[in-house]
């Protein structure tokens, strides 16, 4: 079965931007809406014709929006016609989609006529995983800096890493470690000696103890 162009009910509204979103056509039609705190307003043929001559003929953002009105309103010969155009008869709702080679797969698929020089849903979905997996410029920047980086402080100062990791304190780490028989520790506690009397033989927290004293009792749980 050839898929048509289905009629998609929606309200367009523009900012001062020229940011477009779409607003299904069943709730109130109202003039002004709100987006994140800013303001939409309705974007008939007439506006759209307004609009054309306040940005210029030659402006891409009117072809972006008339495009964007020709996929989801009702009436896109309406926003056509505002602008002195004829809309195709191929582009209009419930006429016959086109079957079309996909540039990539080379399989039959039925885009909008817009979309006729596009890839097929599949090869963009594809398209869109493997950007998403794939680092963007930006990171990539950031990894060749960073090893660069660490390359200039292995040459300069090799002591600043551990097991081949950038570690520049760890010889401060390593001296303030507490080293501590803390099995003997716990048993003192359980015996019923108080935290703060074996927190003082030890060398160490209250808080400290208590957490090592709430881990052993887990271990021995399980």
């Amino acid at each position: 079965m050839i898929p048509t162009l289905s009629s998609r009910p929606k309200l367009l509204y523009i900012n001062a931007r020229l940011h477009v979103i779409c607003v299904s056509s069943r709730l109130e039609h109202r003039d002004w809406r709100f987006s994140l705190g800013e303001p939409y307003l309705l974007l008939t043929p007439r506006r759209l014709r307004r609009l054309r001559r306040i940005v210029g003929r030659r402006d891409p953002r009117i072809q972006k929006i008339l495009d964007i009105a020709i996929r989801m309103v009702d009436d896109p010969a309406e926003y056509c016609k505002a602008l002195g155009r004829r809309l195709p008869r191929h582009m209009r709702p419930g006429a016959p989609r086109q079957a079309v080679l996909c540039p990539r797969c080379d399989h039959i698929h039925y885009p909008h006529p817009l979309d006729a020089g596009l890839p097929c849903p599949d090869c963009e979905a594809a398209m869109r995983r493997r950007e998403a997996s794939t680092p963007s410029p930006v990171t990539v920047a950031d990894r060749q800096a960073d090893r660069r980086a660490r390359e200039y402080i292995r040459e300069n100062n090799p002591e600043a890493f551990l097991d081949g990791r950038l570690a520049p304190n760890w010889k401060y780490h390593v001296m303030r470690r507490l080293e501590r028989d803390w099995e003997e520790a716990c048993r003192r506690i359980s015996m019923g000696l108080g935290y703060r009397q074996v927190a003082e033989e030890f060398a160490c927290s209250v808080g400290l103890l208590h957490k090592k004293v709430r881990e052993q009792k887990y271990w021995e749980s399980n």
